[in-house]
């Protein structure tokens, strides 16, 4: 297993003899469930950078406002280091569509108005590119005082929208008006990062210049007690774990009725969503002894219950734009040295393949996935280590903390040195 490069401790100094300044622009941080906004913060200051945070009330993933907190008030405080300015939203995260596009509008015009001073004061701000109303705050920094801002696309706008399940007809008409919302931030920001290969193919297609685009992957926090492989000592039945959401979005349906009728592989889905309920009264219609459910647990639980399966699972559903997106999952499953079944096509599929830690079926093709499936089931203990190995190695050579921070670092400072030559 590689050994991580340490991060660059120091950044240029500009003008007024200090670091350079940066200000994450993000609707969501914590306490709300928001690591790898957090994970962005810490790692740009460890790499050398002043960072601040403009955010909003915290409430995500209940709707009401944290203990503490009032949904309509402004706060600044400071968390774990970091200098927090809170502006204010409305709470929201039910299923209504426009009760969610208050929340996103509401916090975007308040941290526009509210957040001006933080944003003319930073020498480069970094928006959190989901919802993409979130880069509003910092179109307005930069036509008012000249703050260059770099994009970091978690999803793509309208897309997601639609994919998602508020492609309502009143959603629908509003489409050019998404659209137009978001080439307007593209072209006024500095650069773009997204975080998948095939979100740079689909942003060149809008008319976005290749070289305004950067691929910087989310990562994870480097450790050195990852999850090992399995043990070749271990016999019987492949484990095998999927860990996350069960909702519409990661098509489990499918991966049920295949291992109903795969009896060569265990298979144990960890986590909640609308979906379990369904999923739970499957497996007993279709007898399938060798299909499990459990609760959601603790991530620092999960990291050693990790060590009771052999394969993990990454499963995404059929929409087109499910191709262009790379799931925070995937990263762990890699860091976590496990070999894993991709149910997905494109960018989640593309991982399995070149690491060569993986195998890959159809997203909605029962027969495809139970072929995989049995594939995993006739797999060596020797060769699944050899895998999982294979699939750790792929992570530290694209995905790591220290390439992709190096990477996102060297964005920023090439946008805030754009802006001090401005002022020279």
């Amino acid at each position: 297993m590689t050994t991580q490069q340490s991060l660059p401790l120091d950044a240029p100094l500009d003008a007024r003899g200090v670091r350079t300044s940066c200000l994450l622009v993000t609707q969501w941080f914590p306490p709300e469930q928001a690591h790898t906004a957090e994970r962005i913060v810490h790692s740009l200051q460890d790499a050398g950078l002043d960072v601040g945070v403009l955010t909003g009330v915290p409430h995500y993933p209940v709707g009401r406002p944290v203990a503490g907190y009032r949904a309509g008030r402004s706060v600044r405080e400071v968390r774990n280091g970091i200098p927090v300015l809170r502006t204010p939203e409305y709470p929201n995260h039910s299923a209504s569509v426009l009760r969610r596009m208050s929340n996103y509008l509401s916090w975007a015009v308040s941290s526009a108005v509210l957040g001006q001073r933080v944003l003319r004061d930073a020498d480069v701000a970094l928006v959190y590119s989901s919802p993409a109303t979130a880069a509003l705050p910092a179109l307005i920094g930069r036509l008012l005082h000249g703050t260059p801002y770099v994009l970091l696309i978690q999803d793509l706008w309208p897309d997601s929208v639609f994919a998602t399940g508020y492609g309502t007809p009143l959603i629908a008409r509003a489409k050019s008006l998404l659209d137009l919302m978001c080439r307007t931030f593209y072209r006024h920001a500095a650069h773009i990062c997204v975080i998948s290969p095939g979100m740079v193919d689909v942003l060149v297609a809008r008319g976005v210049p290749r070289d305004k685009l950067t691929l910087v992957y989310n990562w994870r926090v480097d450790r050195r007690d990852d999850v090992p492989p399995p043990s070749d000592a271990r016999i019987g039945t492949v484990r095998l774990l999927y860990a996350g959401n069960h909702g519409p979005a990661q098509g489990l349906e499918h991966l049920v009725r295949a291992a109903a009728a795969c009896p060569s592989i265990d298979l144990t889905l960890m986590g909640d969503g609308t979906e379990k309920p369904r999923l739970l009264e499957l497996a007993q219609e279709l007898g399938a002894r060798n299909v499990h459910f459990h609760d959601r647990v603790d991530p620092s639980r999960f990291e050693s219950l990790q060590r009771e399966f052999d394969v993990q699972i990454a499963s995404l559903g059929a929409h087109p734009l499910f191709a262009h997106t790379m799931p925070n999952k995937v990263q762990g499953i890699l860091a976590s040295g496990m070999p894993f079944l991709a149910i997905a096509e494109g960018d989640v599929a593309q991982a399995a393949e070149r690491s060569g830690g993986g195998w890959t079926a159809h997203p909605g093709d029962v027969d495809s996935i139970r072929r995989a499936l049995e594939r995993v089931g006739a797999t060596s203990r020797q060769e699944l280590r050899r895998m999982g190995t294979r699939a750790r190695e792929y992570y530290d050579a694209h995905m790591s903390r220290s390439r992709n921070v190096t990477l996102l670092r060297g964005v920023l400072l090439a946008a805030a040195s754009s802006r001090a030559g401005a002022r020279r």
